[in-house]
């Protein structure tokens, strides 16, 4: 493993930092908006309406001038370019029938898949570019923020797992279609109806109701037809082509807090944040790396961007039947990537997770068929090492993980204890002086039953997890 540091000149450090200060102001400037509209209903301003389309220009120039900084590479564009044009055409073409909109409905999408940025991206984009059928006004920066939130909190939402399931994306769906004639209302209301009064603000919302339900109604009907096969589609393009949220650097710093002050063997912090920054392009890139883990040296690849398993099972030359289970960064992530979790097996993790547990669970929707055993599970394990999570942080998604040795071999517990033919194959991280590498395999519980069954003694005794069942 290399240990030379990466060069990095004085132009791509500002680049970098004006982009985590534009990252952190993205929230406020969300919140700045609505914020605005509160304001000035308060104290009656005059000048309103110029006022707030101020405020909603300078929250849409936040994202744009992210996006702008990070430079991202042409393939990391295109989805946010596409997905805006099927919106904006969309908007076009159900032109004669008033809000019946597919708008809403793909900057869900695109939130969902791409990263609330990107969802943020599409809306923005859908609506200027679409007012140039419909004309460009004052209104135009409202529409802009308001489809971009609307695809910035589905981002945000399917982060938590919370849009895996199609009933909530229906909910969501009908609300975006109320939020976004919230603020379009609320803008209009407080910028052009004087005097201002409680009667005249709910005679003008009631008014707006019933067009802001069938805007609702009209993006639940394209998210049913369109979200369960269009998000298999894009997730496949998005992990072929290794894509990150637009706008988003490659590779996230990892927290100083998970990482010691020095190495083993003397090595310095820096070479190490060098060695886990190029581990993590190489998992971008779809690749494989090694890595210490809690029980022993682990071979994995970033699920979101290998395009399966198979080449763990061609590395290891095993029987591809044996699935392999993933390596997951939060307890949260059980029900992120399991269906129909019970509260026992949420308490097992709560009490082993991080720690040798592998809770095999029936895998989610969003779980790729390629990673799925024959029967439809996922094994899910929290780490308890500082290096496997600092990666899973890294990369943005659980590793799919298996044991860093050819089948029949022994584990490797240790860096000197890795097979040299592999070393030469696969990016190496080596142990970070707090190791916690124990030699032994986790327990593995078959949870998809009404009891969980024991598949596999390891490091944790049946003593201690009885009590919990």
């Amino acid at each position: 493993m290399s240990g030379q540091p990466l060069g990095i000149d004085s132009p791509s450090r500002s680049r970098a930092l004006v982009s985590r200060v534009l990252a952190a102001l993205e929230i406020p400037a969300l919140i700045a908006v609505p914020a605005a509209l509160g304001l000035c209903a308060y104290v009656q301003m005059e000048q309103a309406a110029l006022f707030t389309m101020v405020v909603a220009i300078a929250a849409v120039g936040v994202f744009l001038a992210g996006f702008e900084t990070s430079r991202p590479a042409l393939r990391q564009i295109m989805p946010a370019v596409v997905l805006g044009a099927i919106a904006a055409a969309g908007r076009v073409l159900f032109a004669p029938v008033p809000d019946f909109k597919p708008v809403s409905a793909v900057c869900i999408l695109a939130g969902a898949v791409f990263g609330r940025r990107s969802g943020f991206l599409v809306g923005a984009l859908a609506a200027l570019v679409s007012n140039f059928f419909f004309g460009q006004g004052p209104w135009t920066p409202w529409q802009m923020y308001a489809w971009g939130l609307v695809g910035y909190l589905a981002g945000m939402l399917a982060d938590r797992g919370w849009l895996d399931r199609m009933p909530a994306v229906c909910v969501y769906g009908f609300l975006s279609g109320l939020l976004y004639g919230l603020l379009l209302n609320s803008w209009y209301i407080v910028g052009f109806v004087h005097p201002l009064t409680w009667p005249a603000a709910l005679f003008a919302f009631g008014a707006a109701l019933p067009l802001d339900a069938l805007h609702g109604a009209a993006s639940v009907a394209f998210l049913l037809a369109l979200y369960a096969p269009w998000r298999r589609k894009l997730e496949r393009i998005k992990r072929k082509h290794a894509l990150a949220d637009s706008g988003q650097a490659a590779c996230k710093r990892t927290r100083a807090t998970m990482l010691p002050d020095r190495l083993e063997g003397g090595a310095s912090m820096e070479a190490h944040e060098n060695a886990l920054h190029k581990a993590v392009a190489s998992l971008r890139r779809g690749e494989a790396v090694m890595f210490p883990t809690d029980t022993v040296y682990g071979l994995g690849a970033a699920v979101d961007f290998a395009e399966g398993p198979g080449m763990l099972y061609d590395l290891k030359e095993r029987d591809r039947g044996k699935p392999i289970a993933w390596l997951v960064g939060d307890p949260d992530d059980l029900d992120r990537y399991g269906e129909d979790v019970s509260a026992s097996v949420r308490a097992l993790a709560r009490r082993f997770w991080p720690g040798p547990l592998t809770l095999v669970v029936k895998a989610a929707e969003r779980v790729p068929d390629s990673f799925r055993s024959a029967a439809g599970t996922i094994g899910l394990r929290m780490p308890d090492d500082a290096t496997a999570l600092a990666l899973i942080e890294a990369v943005g998604c659980p590793l799919a993980t298996t044991s860093a040795n050819r089948s029949g071999n022994r584990a490797p517990r240790s860096f000197d204890e890795l097979d040299p033919a592999l070393v030469e194959r696969v990016f190496v991280v080596a142990d970070l002086g707090d190791s916690k590498t124990s030699g032994l395999a986790s327990t593995v519980l078959d949870c998809t039953g009404d009891a969980p069954l024991v598949v596999r003694q390891g490091a944790i005794a049946l003593e201690d997890i009885r009590p919990l069942l």
